[in-house]
């Protein structure tokens, strides 16, 4: 007696009836025009490449083991394990992310902290060079001063800057 053949197309039936019935209206059955095993996965623009990646291989690697057996339940239930995982993902991260930001945020802030107080130490300086050199100006204008009055109360001086008369106007008036 010849061992028993394994009917394919029975099992492949059955099989998508038993995916129609667990996954219901988000099951979706695409003829493939290249024969009765052809797998494929078709993903919307927001899954990841690495996810995408990961599925394709999956779809790959599963089967290999359950051929000549069922295999579609296998392969759904490993694709929505993945897929969980993969949007669990986020909702890990979300507190990581936030975080992150407010790490990041903490550090500009500390940055333009340092910024406004190296902008005022700048500005102190320059106010305090500014009096210094003003400071200087009069001492050096006071000490002229002195210098010519001295000259002009010991009468030796043949100084045409000792005659009060001869100074310029602006000198006049500090004498």
């Amino acid at each position: 007696m010849a061992p028993p053949t394994t009917n394919y197309v029975e099992i492949q039936r059955d099989e998508i009836e038993a995916l129609r019935s667990i996954y219901m209206e988000a099951f979706e059955e695409k003829k493939s025009k290249v024969g009765a095993w052809n797998l494929s996965l078709s993903f919307s623009e927001a899954v990841p490449h690495k996810l995408r990646a990961e599925a394709e291989h999956m779809l790959k690697t599963i089967p290999i083991p359950l051929l000549g057996s069922e295999m579609m339940f296998e392969i759904t239930t490993s694709l929505q394990d993945l897929l969980d995982r993969a949007t669990s993902y986020p909702a890990q991260i979300v507190p990581a992310l936030n975080e992150e930001r407010a790490n990041r945020q903490a550090v500009v802030l500390q940055q333009a902290q340092k910024a406004e107080s190296e902008r005022q130490k700048e500005k102190h300086q320059a106010t305090m060079d500014e009096e210094q050199y003003l400071a200087e100006m009069v001492v050096n204008q006071k000490t002229r001063e002195e210098k010519r009055r001295e000259k002009l109360t010991s009468g030796t001086s043949k100084d045409p800057d000792a005659d009060p008369s001869k100074l310029p106007p602006h000198d006049r008036a500090l004498n």
